[in-house]
């Protein structure tokens, strides 16, 4: 759900002149640290592409990602994902660039916004 006053509140900041980066924030803890429900040994700490981690808890995936299965595979953690694991991730890093392409829509924007 994307709040109906961003549009006008962008439009406005736009108008002073002022060129703002949107950017895609989430408090999906589980993109970086994984709870399995097929494991008994705690969270799995998740490695992604190693030019998007700011640190072990925060990654910025770039504009050009296109598709969960980019992201997917650039996967490089030390314990090998189950499938139904995988799935679970592959599906919250769609719905994360689903909201990503709707507020790229609902803005105008020529370009992604980084997440």
């Amino acid at each position: 759900i994307i709040n109906p006053h961003l549009r006008t509140l962008i439009g406005k900041v736009r108008e002073t002149g002022i060129e703002v980066e949107i950017a895609v924030f989430t408090r999906r803890s589980h993109l970086m640290r994984y709870s399995s429900k097929l494991r008994d040994d705690g969270p799995i700490p998740l490695q992604w592409n190693v030019d998007w981690h700011m640190n072990v808890d925060q990654i910025v995936i770039p504009s050009e990602v296109e598709s969960a299965e980019e992201i997917m595979l650039s996967y490089s953690g030390d314990v090998q994902l189950k499938q139904a694991e995988w799935l679970d991730l592959h599906m919250g890093f769609e719905r994360l660039l689903a909201a990503r392409e709707a507020l790229k829509s609902v803005l105008s924007l020529t370009s992604s916004p980084r997440i």
